[in-house]
């Protein structure tokens, strides 16, 4: 998927005992074939926004790139789930070494599913097409789903890579936070937090509110962040911050209107946001992940 970060190196292990980098596995089961997935490093790409001019890329083990805290990995024979599994980077009980996966798969054609995803809260994944962000906010998320044919009882090894499909929204103020503020909320008119792992894009595009609890940040200026997918590769949301009291008065509001999105790209809106004499057309807009694309209202 262009203009991403890729995981390179989704590279599905034999199992063997001749070197410690080696997965061990138990016997593999009577007519199947034992599959050994394992997460290994990535690719870092940037690149501008029209073109591949100027793109520059880098490497990063997945144990350092501490953003992605859990991995999904599924398997689907047609609609029927055959094998999935969660690992959560903070719960070592859910993986022996992070990343690394094996199961046993009968003779057979299936799609493969893998999430990579910044929460502590498991994704819900029900079908190739359909994964969603239920008892969290959206995070940032990778995806990568291919076709497996398992033809044998022989080691199968595959490569795949996985690629960011969120986009992010980050609301940046100019002026320091009072200290009577407790929360802010942020809201987007398109999009939302459900989305179709094949496509990377929403499947559902009716908005979403992001709340995020001022508990720091008192006397200086502020940022907040708000991860979601969109219906299409780029798309404009309208956005609404509100911030409010610890009794939920709102204390201060703006409106902004079309503001760009892009996948793979964060958005980042600037303005004054404690002040009641300021005004939504005071805010600029910057984006990037890819290069910077500055926006005045």
């Amino acid at each position: 998927m262009k203009n991403s970060i890729l995981f390179a190196g989704m590279i599905l292990l034999a199992a063997s005992c001749s070197s410690e980098s080696d997965v061990t596995v138990s016997t593999p089961e009577s007519g199947k074939a034992t599959v050994n997935v394992r997460v290994d490093n990535f690719t870092i790409e940037q690149e501008e926004f029209a073109s591949v001019r100027g793109a520059t890329r880098a490497t990063s083990a997945l144990a350092e790139y501490t953003n992605v805290k859990a991995i999904t990995l599924a398997f689907y024979a047609g609609t029927e789930e055959v094998y999935k599994a969660t690992q959560l980077r903070a719960d070592a009980t859910t993986f022996t070494t992070f990343g690394e996966f094996s199961t046993p798969l009968s003779i057979g054609s299936y799609t493969m599913v893998v999430l990579g995803y910044g929460s502590d809260s498991e994704i819900t994944l029900t079908s190739p097409t359909a994964a969603a962000y239920t008892s969290d906010k959206g995070r940032e998320t990778f995806v990568a789903t291919q076709t497996v044919n398992v033809t044998s009882t022989a080691d199968l090894n595959l490569t795949a890579e996985l690629s960011r499909v969120v986009t992010r929204l980050r609301v940046r103020s100019t002026d320091d936070m009072p200290t009577n503020v407790a929360k802010v909320t942020i809201q987007v008119s398109a999009g939302g937090i459900s989305f179709n792992p094949t496509t990377g894009l929403a499947t559902v595009n009716t908005g979403l509110t992001n709340e995020v609890a001022a508990t720091s940040g008192f006397g200086r200026t502020a940022s907040f962040n708000t991860y979601f997918f969109l219906a299409s590769d780029e798309q404009t949301v309208n956005v609404t911050i509100t911030v409010f009291d610890a009794s939920d008065n709102v204390l201060f509001s703006k409106a902004l209107t079309s503001v760009p999105m892009k996948r793979n790209r964060c958005t980042e809106v600037t303005g004054k946001l404690f002040s009641s004499s300021a005004t939504a057309s005071a805010f600029t807009v910057t984006t990037d992940w890819l290069t910077d694309h500055v926006v005045e209202f």
